[in-house]
């Protein structure tokens, strides 16, 4: 093996878009919308209907590798990776969307840049079809029919709609304890389309020298090369197909390159590796072998999704559901003056955290005694606020938490046991008003007097600006635990 530079990688197979290329030329004149029929109803109440849906979705499982390549296609992404996660997500975004009660609301929706199955509204009838995704939603159609299920399509190029950026991607951490041959492996293979692509690496001080080994030995017989400019930042840099993975890069100036960047930083403990998370990453991929450790990381870092000995895993409804929940949420915040109201209302949050759950939950019924609120407050759990399963080697936990502060503006919502529940269990208001009524003064100034974090915000909200703040009042936080992979090292 001393000749290393006489090794070479075969080029890669080609996988093939056979089955693609033959359904497009086959049926690309059906794509041609037929009229709209009116009166479609398919009535969620009847049993056939679960079967019918149950027969669809094996119907989809068995035409899995032709969806998988139209929708390689529609993404322009590789096969694999369409595979792994486009088809899933896809899959079951459908079948969720079938089991809600289809809406009469004919809106357009919102058409998500580079998330191609986000381009149709199943809710509404008729499917609603945009331009890349023609020939995957016309396949499900024509499966929906055999079934027996009325789904009929409508063109959505011809609607306005507007386009949502998907900002931010997936965090890896990788402590002293882990599976550091797999959790390269996977980071290795990341995708480079935003929520999916890993943005950053936390490695503890301790696992870095065997890391650095391992990330020279799985890329050292491969030909790109890496810019000095660019070596001359960082500690070492590694470079695998299209990525750039640089190690401890120091300059104050993002690499000029065309390849897609993975940044890779140490910590020394958990504590400061808290110090040093800066909230902003859809997903987490946490590598290690001490489960109190794994859980204590994932229950404090916020993200929606956090995998276990795992990265970009969605074979589960309730993983893909809590990904389309993000990009739906995307749009839900504002943008804010900072002003001394923020620090005045994240006081009072403190203040108010520091009495019992069941305290806050005495204090607000009494608030709203004799109120339809008042009611739910009696049977609401504060305790419970999750779910958890386990299926095969992985165990599933699902669980709703605020989002931390919020706006909320009177000219667009209105108090509800929602927004009560969630400052019960820790949210803190930024407070609109916009011509409210004498009733809603009275319970905002009752809700003030009680000491709930609530403070009128009199800023203005700005474009573009740094102080972003949440509408919505819950965030659903899913982590997804592998077993096993405490037996690989």
């Amino acid at each position: 093996m001393e000749n290393k530079e006489l090794l070479q990688f075969d080029e890669e197979v080609n996988p093939g878009y056979e089955l693609a290329e033959k359904y497009i030329h086959e049926h690309d004149k059906e794509i041609i919308i037929r009229p709209v029929e009116e009166g479609i109803n398919m009535n969620i109440r009847d049993i056939n209907f679960y079967k019918k849906v149950c027969q669809l979705e094996v119907l989809i499982n068995e035409n899995c590798e032709l969806f998988t390549q139209l929708l390689s296609i529609a993404a322009m992404v590789k096969i694999h990776e369409a595979r792994k996660i486009d088809f899933i997500l896809f899959r079951d975004r459908l079948i969720q969307q079938l089991l809600v009660k289809p809406s009469s609301n004919k809106d357009s929706g919102v058409y998500y840049e580079r998330t191609w199955y986000q381009g149709f509204d199943l809710k509404s009838s008729p499917l609603r079809v945009n331009k890349k995704m023609r020939h995957v939603v016309c396949l499900f159609t024509t499966l929906s029919h055999k079934v027996g299920l009325p789904i009929q399509l409508e063109p959505f190029w011809d609607i306005d709609y507007q386009c949502f950026k998907v900002p931010f991607g997936c965090l890896g951490v990788i402590t002293g304890r882990s599976d550091l041959h797999s959790a390269i492996d996977l980071f290795m293979e990341t995708p480079t389309r935003l929520p999916f692509a890993l943005q950053k690496i936390w490695i503890e001080e301790s696992a870095a020298e065997k890391f650095n080994h391992l990330m020279k030995w799985k890329t050292n017989l491969r030909k790109d090369e890496i810019e000095p400019e660019i070596l001359s930042c960082c500690t070492e840099a590694y470079c695998y197909e299209n990525k750039l993975f640089l190690f401890e890069y120091a300059a104050d100036h993002p690499p000029e390159t065309d390849k897609y960047v993975v940044f890779i930083e140490t910590y020394r403990t958990v504590k400061e590796l808290f110090t040093l998370y800066d909230h902003r990453y859809y997903g987490i991929s946490i590598w290690c072998s001490d489960l109190i450790l794994s859980n204590e990381i994932a229950a404090t870092l916020s993200a929606n999704l956090i995998w276990i000995n795992d990265f970009n895993n969605f074979s589960s409804p309730k993983i893909s559901n809590t990904y389309f929940n993000y990009v739906s949420n995307v749009k839900f915040t504002v943008t804010l003056e900072r002003t001394d109201e923020v620090d005045e209302v994240l006081k009072l949050k403190n203040e108010w955290m520091q009495k019992s759950i069941e305290c806050r939950k005495v204090l607000m019924s009494d608030v709203f005694k004799g109120h339809d609120i008042s009611k739910q407050l009696e049977i609401y759990d504060v305790a419970m606020n999750g779910v958890v399963s386990v299926n095969g080697d992985r165990s599933i936990m699902c669980i709703e938490i605020p989002t931390g502060l919020i706006y909320f503006d009177t000219s667009c919502a209105s108090i509800d046991f929602r927004l009560i529940s969630s400052i019960i269990r820790g949210n803190a208001v930024l407070l609109a008003l916009f011509n409210p009524t004498n009733e809603e003064l009275l319970i905002w100034e009752k809700l003030i007097n009680i000491g709930a974090p609530i403070v009128k915000y009199n800023g203005k909200r700005i474009e573009n600006g740094e102080f972003v703040v949440k509408k919505e009042y819950f965030m659903n936080k899913v982590i997804v635990t592998k077993y096993g992979s405490i037996f690989a090292n």
